[in-house]
């Protein structure tokens, strides 16, 4: 949905303008990352294809080995959240073997026109729920983890409560926090 937005902007502010959008191979080293947590995110990608999956991931700290919290295939979009927020990347993207990537980028101009579109906004919302859904479900499985190991009453109602409220409408509630 989010492709076909940013594929309807660009066909309709076509005529006698910027294009939305430039083509562009990248070629990655093993590890290299295409956006790296923390940097400033100045271009937002959307993955046509690539020669191997790329791995999204978080360090919680400097000092943190990064948690592999996807793992993504062609076609896909990278980059928007960073884009939306002016700020820097959430999460590093990387490719664990040599890889060619063959992507549509988006500059800060291009994105600015593209945000102001009902449509991208709308798909981006729904890319981001989308998200926000798979990282919840994260965190609901480190939590079951932690819980169990801990046996601590209080860490399995909010492991309970985060299940529930990710969706999983038949989760059993103990004793209430």
């Amino acid at each position: 949905r989010l492709i076909g937005a940013i594929l309807l902007h660009a066909l309709d502010s076509s005529r006698g303008s910027e294009p939305l959008f430039k083509q562009r191979s990248i070629d990655l080293a093993a590890g290299e990352p295409l956006i790296r947590q923390g940097q400033p995110v100045h271009e937002m990608y959307v993955i046509l294809s690539a020669t191997a999956p790329l791995c999204v991931l978080e360090a919680a700290s400097e000092a943190a080995e990064p948690l592999e919290l996807a793992t993504l295939a062609a076609p896909t979009i990278l980059g928007e959240i960073g884009m939306w927020r002016n700020g820097p990347a959430v999460a590093s993207v990387v490719s664990r073997r040599p890889n060619r990537v063959e992507a549509l980028v988006i500059d800060r101009a291009g994105f600015e026109a593209l945000s102001q579109e009902p449509g991208f906004r709308a798909a981006t919302a729904a890319k981001v729920q989308q998200r926000l859904a798979i990282n919840a479900a994260q965190v609901g499985t480190l939590l079951d983890a932690t819980a169990a190991k801990s046996g601590d009453p209080r860490l399995v109602s909010i492991a309970q409560l985060v299940r529930f409220l990710s969706g999983d409408s038949s989760t059993p509630f103990d004793a209430g926090i």
